[in-house]
């Protein structure tokens, strides 16, 4: 009798117990993993959310910081799964969408990235963000054409984001729209005035585009910023070259050759060929 008094007790606890599992309010225990998250504790707010995700297997909001926890953690093949199932509960989730275009990029699938990054932008058409990183993808692959076109998008959409127009100088620089690429490292002087590389490349890009006078002009700014700047030396030195004027030139040669000999010597031979014309 007593055995089965002690067997009913235990029975009832166990029900108890199940019961009490599945009326478990999740918020709390979501609320932890989001300041842990903050917190930078990464491990213990993947072990929250993934305790919330047996409560409610669906919540879009779980799944989604459990993949950018895993994005974090640079687990990119385990944020994948989780994002897609936020994207599952909430189709228009943007941001899951750009998360699981950037884990999908870096694990090199990258026609499913694009194909993420495009979804962003069709539910959210001024996600400059968005735009951003489908540019750094394109960007990653050397497709700088096409990087360009979507750093100009993520521009257009949000002038205020200034990091951007140093990404879209790059690309036009890089895809060899020269012309293009001086508005764009304008807009980034005027944001970062202090940044020696951007005077440089718009040095180069006047010279590419044989505006020398405005090239002479940002070389010569970038080495008041960094006169130890060698490129910046033979920038200039090779735009008196193509102005004629060799006794510049080799004065920027005297300047180079104490930081770099190779580069120096380069300039040197275009000196002496100029002048043997």
């Amino acid at each position: 009798m007593k055995v089965l008094v002690f067997a009913s007790i235990t029975l009832s606890i166990l029900l108890f117990c199940a019961v009490t599992s599945r009326a478990q309010d999740p918020k709390p225990i979501f609320d932890r993993a989001i300041d842990q998250l903050h917190s930078n504790q990464i491990d213990d707010a993947i072990n929250n959310f993934r305790r919330v995700l047996e409560l409610t297997p669906d919540d879009p909001a779980a799944n989604y910081n459990l993949g950018t926890c895993y994005y974090t953690l640079k687990q990119y093949e385990r944020a994948v799964p989780a994002l897609r199932n936020a994207i599952r509960s909430k189709p228009n989730f943007v941001d899951a969408y750009r998360f699981l275009g950037n884990s999908l990029d870096y694990l090199d699938h990258f026609a499913e990235a694009v194909a993420a990054y495009n979804k962003a932008i069709e539910y959210d058409p001024k996600n400059s963000p968005a735009y951003a990183d489908l540019a750094t993808a394109y960007e990653r692959r050397k497709d700088y054409a096409a990087a360009a076109k979507a750093y100009q998008k993520a521009a257009d959409t949000d002038p205020s984001d200034t990091d951007i127009y140093r990404a879209l100088a790059r690309s036009y620089y890089n895809s060899g729209m020269f012309r293009e690429a001086i508005p764009a490292y304008k807009n980034a002087i005027l944001a970062d005035p202090d940044n020696v590389t951007n005077h440089l490349y718009l040095g180069y890009s006047y010279a590419k585009t044989k505006q020398y006078a405005p090239a002479i002009a940002s070389f010569n700014r970038a080495l008041n910023l960094d006169p130890n700047r060698a490129y910046a030396h033979i920038g200039l030195g090779e735009a008196y070259i193509d102005q004629k004027d060799l006794a510049s030139a080799r004065k920027q040669y005297t300047a180079l050759l104490p930081l770099d000999k190779t580069l120096a010597d380069k300039l040197l031979a275009k000196i002496n060929a100029a002048a043997s014309r």
